[in-house]
C-alpha cells in the first residue's frame, strides 16, 4: 500500500500543495519551518483520521481560514482509493472513502495503516502514562477493528461514572448506587477485554522490538506492561475502592490507568538513558510497530521518518541504515534539513529514491 497523490488545502503552512510521490523512498528536504513535517502530518491524518501532533483539529487550520481539506490517492491491492478529509469550523469532521462518508470516523482507522517517527517521540519516555497508552492503543486499533470501539465505550462510561461520583458528597449520601451498578456492569467486561487485547499485543510485540533494538545498539531494553487487572479478584477490589473514588471524584481502578514501563538494563530509561539511547529506543518502537502491523494484517504501513538522524551518533546511524536497507518497508518518507547529508547517507540503499524540496509551504520534485 502506498500514497500516490497528496493535496493539502489551508493545512498548517500549506495553502494549496499538490504532489505525486513514488512507491519506494521519498526524501523531503528543506529548511526548518518550510513545511516538511506538516506534509508528513497530512499523510498521517489521512491514514489515521487525526493529526499526529495535536488532537484538536482547529490547530491544523491556517490563520483566518474557515476550513482545511486533505485529499490522498492510495494504491492498495492494485486498486486506487481516494481518501478525503474535510474539517470546517462549527461542523463535524467528514472523512470520505471513494466519495462515500464513513458513518463513524472510527471505521476509517486501520484501512490505511501508517507509522510516524518524529523528534518529539522521546516524550513517550519522559511524559505521563496517557501518552504511552495512546501510542500502543493506536497500534492495536490499526490491527483490530473492534478495539477502538471498546476504547470509545470505555471513555463514555467513565465520563458518566465520574460525573455520578462528582454529584455525590464524600459520605456517599447522594450517590445513586443503582445507576452506578448499571455503569459498573458494563464497564468491568470492557476493562477485561481491553486488558486482554493489550496483554496479547505486548506478548507479540516484545520479541520483534527486542530483535530490532539489538540491531541498533548492544544494550538490554525491556517494556513492562502494568495494569490493575493483573491483581487477583480485580472486580472485588474495584468495588471496594468506591469510597476512595467518591472522595477523589474519579474512577481510580481500571485499564484507563494502565502504563508501559521502559527499562534500560534494570533502571528506568527516562532517568538513566542518554539522548542517543532514548532516540534508538523510539526508533525500535516505531520499526517494530511497522513489523507487527504488517505481520498481522499483511498490509505494509506507510513509514514516515521525520528528522530521523537527529541525536544519533555515527555508529547508531550506520546500524539504522543497515536495518532499513535490509528490510522491505514499502513506501518510506524521510525528512531532513541537510540535503547533502541525506543524499550521502541514502546512497547505499540500492533502492529508487525521489527527492523533493519543500519551501514555504510548496513542494518541488
Amino acid at each position: 500500500m502506498w500514497i500516490k497523490h497528496l493535496q493539502l488545502t489551508h493545512f498548517r503552512n500549506h495553502e494549496d500543495t499538490k504532489s505525486d510521490f513514488e512507491e519506494h523512498i521519498n526524501c523531503l528536504v528543506g529548511k526548518n519551518g518550510s513545511g516538511k513535517t506538516n506534509l508528513l502530518d497530512g499523510i498521517y491524518y489521512l491514514c489515521i483520521g487525526r493529526g499526529a501532533f495535536s488532537y484538536t483539529d482547529t490547530q491544523h487550520l491556517q490563520h483566518g481560514k474557515t476550513f482545511f481539506s486533505l485529499k490522498g490517492t492510495f494504491e492498495k491491492d492494485n486498486r486506487k482509493n481516494t481518501v478525503h478529509c474535510i474539517i470546517e469550523k462549527g461542523k463535524q469532521k467528514t472523512i470520505k472513502l471513494n466519495g462515500k462518508p464513513y458513518p463513524k470516523i472510527s471505521e476509517h482507522v486501520g484501512n490505511f495503516p501508517c507509522v510516524l517517527l518524529a523528534p518529539n517521540d522521546t516524550d513517550l519516555i519522559r511524559e505521563g502514562s496517557e501518552l504511552r497508552r495512546n501510542f500502543f492503543d493506536t497500534i492495536i486499533s490499526q490491527i483490530h477493528k473492534n478495539y477502538i470501539q471498546l476504547l470509545i465505550k470505555q471513555k463514555q462510561l467513565l465520563k458518566q461514572r465520574n460525573q455520578l461520583l462528582k454529584d455525590a458528597d464524600q459520605q456517599e449520601r447522594f450517590l445513586k448506587k443503582d445507576v452506578l451498578e448499571i455503569y459498573d456492569a458494563q464497564l468491568l467486561p470492557i476493562f477485561s477485554e481491553i486488558y486482554r487485547f493489550r496483554n496479547e499485543f505486548i506478548d507479540n510485540f516484545l520479541p520483534i522490538f527486542s530483535e530490532i533494538y539489538a540491531a541498533l545498539a548492544d544494550e538490554e531494553m525491556k517494556i513492562n506492561y502494568r495494569s490493575h487487572l493483573e491483581e487477583e479478584n480485580f472486580e472485588t477490589i474495584f468495588k471496594e475502592n468506591l469510597l476512595k473514588d467518591v472522595i477523589l471524584q474519579r474512577t481510580e481502578k481500571g485499564t484507563h490507568r494502565d502504563d508501559y514501563k521502559f527499562i534500560l538494563g534494570k533502571k528506568m530509561l527516562k532517568h538513566y538513558g542518554s539522548q542517543g539511547q532514548q532516540k534508538s529506543f523510539v526508533i525500535a518502537l516505531k520499526l517494530a510497530t511497522f513489523s507487527i502491523i504488517y505481520n498481522q494484517t499483511q498490509i505494509k504501513p506507510i513509514l514516515l521518518l521525520d528528522d530521523i538522524f537527529d541525536k544519533l551518533d555515527e555508529n547508531r546511524i550506520e546500524n539504522l541504515l543497515k536495518l532499513l536497507s535490509k528490510s522491505d518497508f514499502g513506501q518510506v518518507f524521510v525528512t531532513d534539513a541537510r540535503p547533502e547529508r541525506t543524499r550521502k547517507l541514502l546512497d547505499s540503499f540500492g533502492r529508487p529514491i525521489a527527492f523533493f524540496e519543500v519551501k514555504n509551504g510548496t513542494i518541488i520534485q
